[in-house]
């Protein structure tokens, strides 16, 4: 198969359920990963081929990366502190899924494919008022099959159901392009960790560490 990045493959046709989630991360199973993560997208066609062989220790590895995992302690927070600021899930009050987020995964400028990365993507899908999106509704009982996805409107089903949006101000990007970033993206304040415990429904989105020679992200996030 040969990858373009430039030309992304069309969005599937097919509504499919993840059976193994390592399985669905692995881009040489699923190619489209390649169009949709700042991992990849930020390395053109990938690294040169190095002469020597040498280890490379990082807090993640991709499916296509033998980068060495070590333990470490970014973003450590004391459990007791956690708990003060995570009501019992019937006292959340914020049914919408959320995420606050910076703009990382990719370094922002003319002439990179930040638009296509997996955050910027995200963001600019979960607050899009135009067009439709096909979504299958939930059944009245475990032993009904889903059936067919219904088209829902936009302009209602993203603001009932995400509150999806960056936090605080664009980083990562040539100064033009964090001027654009500010006005074609959404943007709101960084939460407190009560603000956010406040969320019965939290979305993990990965990040990405930029290094020459590969990299390391936690979670893909495929939306299609």
């Amino acid at each position: 198969m040969t990858i373009n990045l430039d030309t992304p493959p069309p969005p599937s046709s097919k509504k499919m359920f993840i059976h193994d989630h390592r399985l669905s991360m692995d881009p040489c199973l699923h190619p489209r990963l390649f169009y949709h993560h700042g991992q990849f997208l930020s390395q053109q066609l990938g690294p040169t081929p190095q002469r020597e062989m040498i280890p490379l220790f990082t807090f993640c590895s991709t499916m296509v990366h033998q980068d060495i995992r070590v333990p470490n302690t970014y973003g450590w927070i004391e459990d007791d502190l956690l708990r003060a600021n995570d009501p019992d899930w019937t006292y959340k009050l914020e049914e919408r899924l959320g995420w606050r987020g910076s703009n990382t995964g990719i370094w922002h400028a003319e002439w990179t494919r930040w638009k296509q990365s997996h955050r910027d993507f995200l963001v600019d899908f979960a607050n899009e008022l135009n067009g439709t999106t096909q979504v299958l509704l939930p059944t009245k009982s475990g032993h009904e099959q889903v059936g067919s996805p219904k088209e829902i409107i936009n302009s209602r089903l993203n603001p009932a159901m995400l509150d999806i949006a960056f936090a605080g101000k664009p980083i990562q990007c040539a100064e033009a392009t964090c001027q654009l970033l500010e006005t074609v993206q959404t943007w709101k304040k960084t939460q407190s960790l009560a603000e956010a415990g406040n969320y019965k429904y939290i979305l993990d989105v990965g990040f990405h560490a930029r290094r020459l020679d590969g990299n390391f992200f936690l979670t893909f996030l495929i939306i299609d």
